[in-house]
């Protein structure tokens, strides 16, 4: 007599697929966010990477070399090799030295360099004060970093700006 799939293994897959489901339903229905996180890629090195409420992916300065890649891994899934927006705030190394190297990694989908205003999904944006200094507004939140603004990660609802 042959047997055939345990019953536990049933449990098991339909367990699994319960918590996939709500998983996918909390990034659905999860309120609109700007993401920040303020990446550590040395001293007087400046890299930001910003989560869209549209899900897009913008990275704000490269840093000065290589070592962007090792925070970029640590931040965004591994499976992702695609950037929607890279902002550069100057050309000049700090801010623009790894460039080279996030091109050769991740699909770029676009470059700007030293923009003074720019606008993301139409209700995020991005004033450059300065180089590796910048104002991120979205609806009646703003804030301000700098190439020294503590490493880590920020939130904002569109009413304030929380430090994680």
């Amino acid at each position: 007599m042959s047997r055939g799939v345990p019953t536990w293994a049933y449990v098991l897959l339909a367990a699994g697929l319960l918590i996939a489901t709500i998983h996918v339903y909390q990034d659905l229905f999860a309120p609109l966010t700007l993401q920040i996180t303020v990446l550590d890629v040395g001293e007087k090195s400046s890299a930001t990477i910003l989560r869209l409420p549209s899900r897009q992916v913008v990275l704000i300065d490269t840093g000065k070399d290589a070592s962007i890649l090792r925070a970029l891994g640590t931040t965004l899934p591994e499976w992702q090799r695609s950037i929607d927006a890279v902002v550069l705030t100057s050309n000049k190394k700090p801010y623009a030295g790894g460039l080279t190297d996030v091109t050769a990694r991740y699909r770029i989908r676009h470059i700007y360099a030293s923009s003074t205003d720019l606008v993301f999904s139409g209700v995020v944006r991005l004033s450059i004060d300065s180089p590796g200094t910048y104002t991120l507004s979205y609806n009646k939140a703003s804030v301000s970093f700098s190439s020294t603004s503590p490493h880590g990660e920020y939130v904002s609802d569109g009413q304030v700006f929380i430090n994680k």
